[in-house]
């Protein structure tokens, strides 16, 4: 668990220096020793019988750096959740080069996946996702390089399979999901472009969700902590004036709480974990 939070910090160290000219309407910027990236590690531990508190689980919350700022209107922007299996750690840290493709796919799943809306996803869209554009569109004038991607696609597709999430072929012939080694018929590489795939959650995310849901609904929900809210709402980049315009409080509530002075209500907590994205039993 140490070693996952050291690897997860890491993005967190690269600092952005940009320099734009005056383009039309647009002043000249400049911005330099900023993070690319805002990340924030919540630590979940667990008291075990002795008394001894045990780092049991992370919770991740992560950002583009300030330096948006200068390229994002004022609005809260739209961003991407997702539920990260223990399973899929495990085979992101076993996968190797050859199966890159397979690391790129997964990672991309567990942000655009979502439980309440599931769209299909096109063959050459997975395709690029996982090997390039650029190499996609080369493919189309190497007969070589179709096969051995059309090879890669199958086994990475496999890959992802073992970590648990379904992929569907809503679209397509039937012997992209053939289990047999039959010769790919003629036109095979428009066919794996112009199929159309549903991907779905891991089992482990659905009862996560479940539970989480369950626990939002009930009456004695813990408390978060002072540091934990601070935390959550400084890697969102959000101020404590827009924060507690976002929860319909003041900003006095929003100081208190983050003080520890005052506890967040039995009522406003649910509101609460679903504004930060706060889970209440991370793994």
């Amino acid at each position: 668990m140490s070693i996952l939070y050291d690897l997860l910090r890491q993005p967190a160290q690269v600092l952005a220096c940009i320099a734009s000219p005056k383009q039309g309407k647009v002043g000249a910027f400049t911005v330099a020793d900023l993070k690319i990236w805002d990340i924030s590690i919540i630590r979940d531990f667990e008291t075990d019988k002795a008394g001894n508190n045990k780092l049991v689980g992370l919770k991740v919350i992560g950002q583009a750096g300030v330096w948006t700022k200068y390229f994002l209107n004022k609005s809260k922007y739209h961003y991407h959740t997702g539920i990260i299996t223990k399973k899929t750690v495990q085979k992101l840290f076993s996968i190797g080069k050859q199966n890159a493709g397979a690391a790129r796919m997964l990672v991309w799943l567990t942000f655009q996946i979502q439980p309440e809306f599931q769209d299909f996803v096109m063959g050459k869209t997975l395709m690029e996702i996982a090997y390039g554009a650029d190499k996609v569109s080369t493919a189309e004038q190497d007969r070589q390089l179709r096969r051995q991607m059309a090879d890669d696609l199958e086994t990475d597709l496999k890959v992802v399979k073992e970590t648990g999430w379904q992929a569907e072929l809503e679209t397509g012939p039937a012997w992209l999901t053939s289990s047999t080694s039959a010769k790919r018929p003629i036109g095979y590489w428009n066919q794996i472009l112009n199929s159309r795939w549903r991907f779905h959650l891991p089992a482990e995310v659905q009862e996560r969700l479940t539970v989480d849901s369950n626990q939002l609904s009930a009456n004695n929900i813990q408390p978060v902590s002072g540091n934990v809210i601070r935390e959550a709402r400084k890697a969102k980049g959000w101020s404590r004036a827009f924060f507690a315009t976002t929860m319909g409080k003041s900003v006095s509530w929003v100081d208190a709480v983050e003080t520890g002075t005052r506890q967040v209500s039995q009522k406003d907590v649910p509101k609460l974990l679903n504004t930060l994205e706060l889970h209440l039993n991370r793994y």
